[in-house]
């Protein structure tokens, strides 16, 4: 969109006038430059300072990333939890085929026999180790689910500075560009020159109106006269004509 502003002066000096007319112009074009560079300039202070606080808060959430566990410790962790659900559910069934021996043998043995004596002591050990065991997964399976929230949240916090990051640099290389071209967006195209003849008064032009004014008055004076003078016939011949 290119928009021409036409400066005039008209003096009783031709070179006066042209002058005068330059020095308006490049007033014109360095105050342009004055306010469009100030504009730029605190535009692109504002999406550098933008840049900088977004590339600080990638450095720090990559920062954190660095430092989490490899992902090949959850890989592990989940796996050594698997064996533990499985040792778990064995430990709770060889618990249960305990108290089924204690309870059965309950009626066929005395009281404190060594048959029951022996199969209570198997399940007291298997209870104890089931719970140690669902203490150990309840523990662990708790871990996991806080590392790989820890996880997915750090994961989360980088790609978000960094997309606020690539979006800061974007606004940034157009203030850039924008500050090469503010400038240049008003210039002089055309310095002028010394006129050879004077804007005014125009001779030929008021010449030429002055003839056709004369022209016209003329025209209007023998219509005028002409029908005076036909009036004036008519009239003298109707008297003639009554007398």
């Amino acid at each position: 969109d290119t928009r021409i502003l036409l400066i005039s002066a008209t003096l009783a000096d031709p070179r006066k006038a042209l002058e005068f007319a330059q020095y308006i112009a490049g007033e014109t074009v360095r105050l342009n430059q004055s306010i469009t560079g100030e504009v730029s300039r605190d535009s692109f202070a504002a999406a550098e300072r933008e840049s900088s606080a977004a590339r600080e808060t990638l450095d720090r959430a990559e920062a954190d990333w660095a430092r989490f566990p490899e992902s090949g410790s959850i890989d592990a962790l989940q796996e050594e939890l698997a064996s533990l659900a499985d040792r778990k559910e064995r430990t709770q069934r060889d618990l249960m085929a305990a108290n089924v021996e204690v309870a059965g043998l309950k009626p066929l043995s005395a009281p404190g026999s060594r048959e029951i004596s022996a199969a209570e002591a198997k399940a007291a050990f298997l209870a104890k180790q089931a719970s140690s065991v669902d203490q150990e997964f309840a523990q662990k399976n708790s871990y996991l689910s806080r590392l790989m929230s820890r996880r997915d949240l750090l994961q989360s916090r980088v790609e978000s500075a960094r997309k606020i990051y690539e979006n800061t640099e974007v606004r940034l290389r157009e203030q850039r560009s924008a500050a090469g071209l503010d400038g240049d967006r008003l210039m002089i195209i055309d310095s002028g020159t010394v006129p050879s003849r004077p804007s005014s008064p125009k001779i030929v032009r008021n010449t030429e109106a002055a003839l056709l004014l004369a022209f016209i008055g003329s025209v209007i004076f023998l219509s005028i006269s002409f029908t005076s003078a036909r009036r004036g016939r008519e009239a003298a011949e109707r008297y003639r004509l009554h007398a």
